[in-house]
């Protein structure tokens, strides 16, 4: 018994000091990297909401929050509505949205540990949350105020609670499961998609067992009601708008801006798939996972070899595994038929994998040399995935890839993190350049969407319309709101030109500014290319274009690159654009 209460205890204060170790390396590189500098238009975005939220807590409490989250919307409002609760405590400061994605980061840890607890042992348990803890794709959205994390953590735990609830005999766990399943379309829209893996996986696990089959029968669907009564708090007066931002960036027309169209389950789907799952995880963890799954093939093996085929099948229906494998191979194959496999899409499941991993590495352990050399192996891929990312001054933070024959060029080691290769993406720094944008420079571009805000706001008043005819990635629509709404307390009603529906002609753009012109105050432009997301917006024809549309440049700001964000009105400013701008 003491043997035990020692094992315990170790076991306990091991896992504290890894959860520790994330939030505080983590921590750190927050506040050195992301503390008072550029955001991606999605962080920029979200933080948006996080504070409308926040006012509405602030100015309406209880019932002003609710009616701000509620407000329509395409974004689930799990990680905003969050962070609201952390400005309340400390003030509407970016920073302090970040400890969101982090808490939710170590809670991706101890969910992972979890889980390998209840397939095997504590070590099982301990393996899996190194393995969570040293993932890219945890260390990198982690730091970045992104639904990852929180979509991750709920996920796992959706599926913790499947294993944990006997079959659904234990109504406790049951209930853990609806809430979690019910609040993965609220921490991230696309884990909608990985529900109907999540609810195969509990009904097979309550009809392969005979045993009070109709009584845990009906737990599964009590849990299932409540799932969806969550759910729906957001969902039902959002669930349209919902629908058609899934199918239009997930299989739709701006599906295509992620990549040519393929079969959705041809080869070059698949190894799309693989190569994205790859860029998530790096080499190291990648080859950890499919080490995994080939230690479950040779489990399978050895147990037909011994027992027979028939035997192996009941062994495989009743086994704890069989859940988390149903659940990432429904979210692989949905995955693979997108040509969106987006940012951090693949998070959801990693947790899960990385525990499948860590148990089936045990299973296949023979001997005192073999687990040494698990052992071995699970520290060397910790390290690969956590020194890099200590800190981007360090060398080993440098990207390392390799081309291997069905993946082209993916990723050994790297220390960035979104925000990073955000900047990369857009054409910022130097190829390879592990910071793109230095700090002073992206100071200057968060300067830019104040002076922005203030001159917008002073000038056509809190609420006006302003139309973007460029997407720049570090100065957009949502940084620019942030700034209005953290420094007046407004938020201007914006629109951003859509390449995916907009002509690239001189006409196709005067038709777009023509639809904006009758309530935009402001139309800004660029005067050259620079920074955008693919495709590109064509600065002479749009410029050309707001001439003919009536547009007359009236201001300029200097962006830090060197273009010129150019102010354009229209010929006759809308009534409720309050103070027209004179030539």
């Amino acid at each position: 018994m003491e043997r035990r209460a020692t094992s315990i205890l170790w076991y306990r204060r091991c896992l504290l000091a890894i959860v520790l170790l994330f939030i505080g390396i983590g921590a750190r590189w927050i506040w050195v990297y992301r503390h008072g500098l550029t955001l991606d238009i999605d962080e920029a975005g979200y933080l948006c909401l996080a504070v409308v939220d926040y006012n509405g807590l602030l100015y309406g409490g209880l019932h002003g929050w609710i009616a701000a989250i509620d407000m329509p919307s395409i974004q689930a409002p799990l990680t905003t509505a969050l962070a609201s609760l952390v400005f309340a405590l400390v003030g509407p400061h970016v920073i302090a949205g970040f400890v969101v994605p982090l808490a939710a980061g170590a809670g991706c840890i101890l969910a992972a540990s979890m889980m390998g607890r209840v397939l095997g042992t504590r070590r099982v348990g301990l393996m899996a949350a190194v393995l969570t803890a040293s993932c890219p794709v945890i260390i990198i959205y982690a730091r970045a105020f992104q639904f990852a994390m929180p979509a991750a953590l709920v996920t796992t735990l959706a599926l913790v609670a499947i294993l944990r609830s006997a079959r659904f005999a234990r109504v406790s766990w049951g209930a853990a499961f609806g809430l979690c399943l019910g609040l993965m379309p609220l921490a991230r829209t696309m884990t909608i998609a990985f529900v109907p893996g999540l609810v195969a996986a509990a009904f097979i696990v309550v009809i392969v067992d005979p045993l009070h089959r109709i009584r845990r029968l009906g737990v599964l669907l009590g849990s299932l009601v409540l799932a969806g009564s969550v759910s729906a708090t957001w969902l039902w007066p959002n669930g349209r708008l919902v629908t058609h931002y899934l199918l239009s960036y997930g299989y739709g027309g701006h599906a295509r801006n992620y990549g040519p169209h393929t079969s959705k389950l041809g080869f070059d789907a698949w190894r799309a798939m693989l190569q994205d799952f790859g860029s998530s995880l790096y080499l190291p963890h990648l080859l950890m996972i499919i080490l995994g799954f080939l230690g479950l093939l040779a489990i399978t093996v050895r147990s037909a070899a011994a027992d027979g085929a028939a035997q192996t099948a009941r062994r495989i229906l009743q086994s704890q595994a069989l859940p988390v494998v149903i659940v990432a191979a429904e979210a692989v194959l949905v995955l693979t038929t997108s040509n969106n496999k987006g940012t951090g899409f693949f998070a959801p499941i990693v947790p899960s994998l990385l525990a499948l991993t860590a148990w089936s590495l045990w299973r296949l352990s023979t001997s005192r040399r073999v687990d040494a050399t698990v052992a071995i192996l699970v520290a060397l891929v910790a390290i690969l995935g956590t020194v890099p990312s200590l800190d981007l001054r360090s060398p080993l933070a440098r990207e390392t890839v390799l081309g291997l024959p069905v993946l082209t060029g993916i990723t050994v080691t790297q220390g960035r993190g979104t925000i990073q290769i955000a900047q990369a993406f857009v054409g910022y720094g130097a190829r390879g350049a592990v910071e793109p944008v230095d700090r002073t420079t992206s100071r200057a571009w968060v300067t830019l969407s104040t002076v922005a805000a203030d001159w917008l706001t002073q000038t056509f008043g809190l609420h006006a319309t302003i139309a973007f005819a460029f997407r720049n990635g570090l100065f957009n629509v949502n940084t620019v709101n942030l700034a209005e709404l953290l420094h007046a307390h407004g938020a201007f009603a914006e629109i951003q030109i859509d390449p995916a529906v907009t002509r690239p002609s001189v006409a196709g753009y005067r038709d777009w500014l023509k639809t904006v012109s009758a309530s935009a105050c402001a139309l800004l432009t660029s005067d050259r290319l620079g920074g955008d997301f693919p495709p590109a917006i064509d600065r002479p024809m749009v410029a050309e274009a707001a001439r003919q549309a009536g547009f007359v440049q009236r201001h300029l700001w200097p962006a830090p690159d060197g273009q010129m964000i150019g102010v354009w009105t229209p010929a006759l400013t809308p009534p409720q654009c309050g103070v027209s701008v004179q030539g």
